[in-house]
């Protein structure tokens, strides 16, 4: 279950807009009915078409008729340091929201986080605003004057989707790297609002503007002692969980048998929640390491049920023509649907909690960039000879090594961001073509491409996050239970983007802060553990069972007759079994999703593409 938002925006004064916008209407409140939660004001609404409807899903700002202000779609907490008041906001005091409409919507950042998109009139338009993680998609189109903005396309039945066209080169780029953040999408017609950015809406069009930047965060760093940003951490990660607990009866944990997982259970278990806890574990059933065991010392350390869940590798494999109409290829069509297995609550409202997002802000990383970083930020101190020895044991590497790694960064050698230099090794046989002239700066936001004065791992850490933003439900999961992913959260974010790369390390070991910050809540077990578990086996596994469906869809579908794979590529590639040797080898699933959106929206809007003479015989 996610939650899912349908919004009109329009000038009310123009006679054609206003049609079209009560025709969209009478639409909607058929395929909804009229009980639906909605926010109508001169000229915008706001649906809420979540399923089943959540409680109370707007912060409303004027909708009986006095400031017609906008709404506020989602879940929105204050910014505070006391964790009991943090609790979510009904509506905003007129001074508040005077100081958020006069900011053009950065007031709404620095004093609130939540998962949210904001709906907000302003004097030269309409401002639409997505939190900082993009914990809700948010897409918009403009049709006949009326601009539609929307989390779900596929929830949207009632809109007119005939002028769509396929964005090709959106998706020839995507073969290459299917977590493309730029404010594209696979239709034409339809753009992205990024975390943090304002989509503004005026009488003479759209313009996009970033109002959140994670290098500025960084940029405005602070460097306490380790005890003391261990206390911070812990704090920061007690309060967020905490929080999000507070509006459910009941809690699922998602126990992964990693750190991050345990450390939100053995959190919400001692942060006084009053709601009922239990923990699930899904077990991949193959060859990967087996993970219950790190589970069940988390779970009984927290004194609360665990049930184990097996998920089989060669479960079902959606039909290449059932992926839903949605605005991009969706990376979880493939992946098991794990809320859906889930036995259904009983009775209130529930969340299924998971540990996402740790690896990015506790800094899972062996780079050896933390020295640097410590040496263009501190200088020569007492403590370099420590610093030095501790990036030594994280990276594996003599101190020589790290010396001679770390003085091109001191004389200002240009470094690549992680995610920049993570791009060449996604190339494959059956998607080589797809980087004969792609620029990797157009896919990703700007902070992820440059360093904009960040030293080199903190610039790492900023950059992967696109990786993190990118796990959101971007399609409605099964089951009853929202998934809420706490570790996520803008405090926690702002605080381990400001914290020094050397600190998140702490003793030389990745996370070494937070294993410092939890070492009396968490197993000793899962506290002393470096590796990490990794679902690899079970992907490879995957395409293994579905092989012959898996080529036979890609060498003979939509994407080769547009020839942006080959047919004999995507055959050789399965035929050694490269599939099976190489860690790429589960992209076949990656371009077995795309295929499929593909197909969906060549039978939508009839726009098939002729098929290459090597096709047809294919």
């Amino acid at each position: 279950m996610m939650r899912s938002f349908f919004a009109l925006v329009w000038n009310e004064h123009d006679p054609a807009a206003s049609h079209r916008a009560a025709s969209l209407q009478r639409a909607i409140h058929q395929q909804t009915g009229p009980e639906t939660h909605s926010v109508e004001q001169d000229g915008f609404v706001l649906h809420d078409v979540s399923c089943p409807p959540i409680g109370h899903p707007f912060v409303d700002l004027g909708s009986k008729g006095k400031s017609q202000a906008g709404a506020i779609f989602g879940t929105l907490f204050r910014k505070t340091d006391d964790p009991h008041a943090a609790t979510p906001v009904a509506n905003l005091d007129a001074q508040s929201l005077a100081a958020i409409r006069h900011s053009g919507g950065r007031a709404l950042l620095a004093r609130y986080w939540g998962t949210y998109v904001a709906f907000l009139r302003a004097s030269e338009g309409f401002t639409v605003i997505a939190d900082p993680a993009a914990s809700i998609p948010c897409y918009y189109t403009e049709q006949s004057g009326v601009y539609v903005i929307f989390s779900n396309l596929e929830k949207c039945g009632f809109l007119d989707r005939s002028g769509f066209s396929i964005n090709e080169a959106f998706i020839a780029a995507l073969l290459a790297y299917d977590k493309i953040q730029n404010g594209d999408t696979g239709l034409n017609e339809v753009g992205e609002l990024l975390g943090g950015q304002r989509l503004l809406i005026t009488p003479g069009g759209t313009r996009i503007e970033p109002l959140w930047d994670p290098r500025d965060i960084a940029l405005a760093g602070f460097d306490p002692p380790g005890a003391e940003a261990a206390r911070l951490l812990r704090q920061t990660v007690t309060q967020v969980t905490g929080t999000w607990a507070g509006a459910c009866k009941q809690v699922t944990v998602s126990l992964s048998g990693g750190l991050d997982s345990s450390i939100v259970l053995n959190s919400l278990a001692r942060s006084g929640y009053g709601g009922r806890i239990s923990a699930v574990h899904f077990r991949p059933e193959s060859a990967d390491g087996p993970e219950h065991r790190y589970a069940r010392a988390a779970a009984d350390h927290a004194g609360c049920d665990l049930l184990e869940i097996p998920v089989a590798p060669d479960a079902g494999l959606p039909a290449v023509d059932d992926h839903p109409l949605t605005v991009r290829p969706n990376r979880q069509f493939l992946a098991p649907d794990l809320p859906g297995l889930l036995p259904p609550l009983q009775a209130g409202s529930g969340a299924l909690f998971t540990g996402q997002g740790g690896d990015h802000l506790f800094r899972v990383s062996s780079a050896s960039t933390g020295f640097a970083d410590f040496i263009l930020q501190r200088g020569l101190t007492g403590e370099v000879s420590k610093i030095l020895l501790e990036t030594a044991r994280l990276s594996g590497r003599s101190i020589w090594s790290v010396l001679k790694e770390t003085l091109p960064h001191l004389v200002g050698r240009p470094h690549a961001s992680a995610a920049m230099a993570g791009l060449s090794g996604r190339r494959t046989l059956v998607n080589q073509h797809a980087f004969h002239g792609l620029d990797p700066h157009l896919l990703l936001p700007d902070w992820a491409s440059h360093a904009k004065g960040l030293p080199p791992a903190k610039f790492d850490q900023v950059s992967t996050l696109v990786h993190m933003f990118q796990v959101r439900d971007h399609v409605d999961a099964g089951g009853d239970r929202e998934t809420v992913r706490p570790l996520m959260s803008e405090p926690l974010l702002d605080l381990c983007l400001r914290l020094p790369a050397w600190t998140l390390s702490a003793g030389g070991v990745n996370r070494g802060l937070a294993r410092m910050a939890f070492q009396d809540i968490v197993p000793e077990l899962v506290l002393k553990r470096t590796t990490k578990g990794y679902a690899a086996r079970f992907y490879i596994d995957r395409v293994s069972a579905h092989r012959e469906v898996i080529l036979s869809a890609l060498a003979t579908g939509e994407l080769a007759a547009r020839n942006l794979i080959s047919p004999s590529e995507v055959r050789a590639f399965g035929e050694r079994d490269q599939y099976e040797t190489q860690h790429s080898g589960s992209r076949l699933l990656t371009y077995y999703g795309i295929e499929a959106w593909l197909r969906a929206w060549v039978r939508e809007t009839g726009r098939r593409a002729a098929l290459p003479a090597q096709t047809r015989e294919a």
